[in-house]
């Protein structure tokens, strides 16, 4: 069977249940000579066969379920199926390359590396588990418009048991929280969720992706660990907007508070909106241009959001006369006051969910360090070339963006795929890494929705470009969830009604 060395563009990932696919299609290959890695050297030394999960049967363990996670999932299938890493067309871009925010993948960016490699049939179809604490995929980038609008909210949440190519045999979906990672035992403990008897358990695997993404608080994404529980949320979100009666604080200048203080303005005009950035400039922790920045502000403030920079919040709660705590003000820095009664904590300073993995293997931010082939680095310890770290907890450069999390899922099906035919026919490790796909270098790009219209850095397309078509072209009318699964390769999801 052959591989795409194409990997597709985004817009949009998941968590999943077991699987059976069958393997020896051939799909055409791109443009390098293939490379038959059955006729490579055999190995020698320094290359260790692991046992495949201790029952004959590989197992790839993906942890986390957002953009990054499910790519990694689906590209397995797909690579299995014959299919390869094929190049989805977004509906609404010329190109099918664009959609949604953050810049686009260019194959040809991976230059004379992006191997065609011919792999043998597996003797047996690995097992596939996704772990997550959720029981469905959450459309991050749409959040804005899922916590301000009734009609969003159901389709920003994916239920797993709602997307065909999980519902396969030997994929499995555990929904439960990762406690602890051992590499050197190849383990994963964990505690499950949704379970009357709280246990931890144990899991053993061949390959470990980890995808678990970054803590941010609610209403930025959801706490809720279930469709149902998430909707309940939402609602009493919705309603407390709707009902707000001294107005509402925003509380950070990035890309998430910027796109939510817009949405909700948007959504209810009569209602006083402010965005408090502790900043001089929006978007500071970004490496963007002024110029695009200041537009940002420009639009903002078109929008009727009142926006407050340089200043931090200090308090935000007041005892009522009853003993209850309730939000009346905002307090700042300075000493002034912003009278509120809802707040929305989007600051940029997000968490990484790294705690469950060993130390040796994270930074001094705890996010994970990787090769440019998405696997840990050697000096994480024991078995780091059997263990990959994609998504948002990746310690890489750049703005952290849905685009570069699913073409990482990509590169690390392929990688995974390549090294576990070679692991099965013994081949010298040295000469595989040659051949697995690495990561292009980050590209500065970024776009963003403000309520009717949008504000786009493109490099590539001559810089600074705004206005409602540009929000049209890049996310149209429901934040780029149709282009996120469209990219996804699961374009059915989104005619089909949401439900919950």
């Amino acid at each position: 069977m052959y591989l795409y060395s194409r990997i597709m563009s985004f817009t949009g990932s998941f968590p999943a249940k077991r699987l059976v696919t069958t393997i020896g299609h051939q799909a055409k290959s791109s443009t390098a000579s293939p490379i038959n890695i059955s006729n490579c050297p055999t190995m020698r030394s320094g290359f260790t066969t692991l046992p495949l999960a201790h029952h004959g049967v590989p197992h790839i363990v993906v942890i986390g379920g957002a953009y990054a996670g499910l790519s990694t999932i689906l590209s397995l299938l797909r690579i299995y199926d014959g299919k390869g890493l094929e190049q989805y067309k977004v509906p609404g871009s010329r190109g099918g390359h664009r959609g949604g925010r953050g810049a686009a993948f260019n194959p040809s960016n991976l230059g004379p590396e992006r191997p065609d490699i011919q792999l043998p049939t597996f003797s047996s179809t690995p097992r596939i588990t996704l772990m997550d604490t959720k029981d469905g995929f959450f459309h991050t980038v749409g959040a804005p418009l899922a916590h301000s609008s009734e009609d969003y909210v159901t389709k920003a949440w994916i239920q797993y048991s709602s997307i065909p190519e999980l519902q396969r045999e030997n994929v499995t979906i555990l929904q439960g929280s990762a406690v602890k990672v051992d590499p050197a035992r190849m383990a994963v403990t964990y505690m499950p969720e949704m379970k009357a008897t709280v246990m931890l358990q144990t899991i053993n695997y061949d390959y470990l992706v980890v995808a678990s993404g970054l803590q941010r608080p609610w209403p930025v994404v959801p706490s809720a660990i279930t469709k149902l529980q998430y909707s309940a949320d939402a609602a009493r979100q919705i309603s407390n907007l709707a009902n707000s009666e001294v107005g509402i604080v925003v509380v950070g200048g990035g890309a998430v508070g910027i796109e939510t203080a817009a949405e909700i303005k948007s959504r209810y005009p009569s209602k006083d909106v402010t965005l408090v950035h502790s900043r001089a400039e929006l978007l500071s922790s970004e490496s963007l241009p002024s110029e695009f920045k200041s537009k940002v502000l420009e639009t903002l403030r078109e929008c009727g959001v009142e926006v407050v920079l340089g200043k931090r919040m200090i308090q935000t709660e007041t005892p009522s006369d009853t003993g209850e705590i309730q939000v009346r003000h905002v307090l700042l820095s300075d000493g002034s006051t912003i009278p509120a009664d809802v707040v929305i904590q989007a600051t940029s300073s997000a968490v990484p969910s790294t705690s469950f993995l060993p130390n040796d293997s994270l930074d001094e931010n705890g996010f994970v360090k990787i090769n440019p082939t998405t696997q840990w680095q050697s000096s994480s310890g024991p078995n780091s070339s059997s263990h990959f770290a994609i998504g948002d907890i990746a310690a890489r450069s750049g703005i952290k963006l849905a685009a570069s999390a699913n073409n990482m899922g990509k590169i690390t099906a392929f990688n995974i795929m390549t090294l576990l035919s070679a692991s099965e026919k013994g081949i010298n490790s040295q000469e595989v890494e040659k051949h697995l796909m690495r990561l292009p270098p980050p590209r500065i790009s970024l776009k963003l929705v403000l309520g009717e219209t949008a504000v786009a850095y493109l490099p590539d397309k001559g810089g600074l470009r705004w206005g409602k078509e540009v929000k049209e072209r890049v996310f149209g009318n429901d934040m780029a969830l149709s282009r996120a699964l469209s990219s996804l390769g699961l374009n059915d999801l989104g005619n089909r009604p949401s439900s919950l």
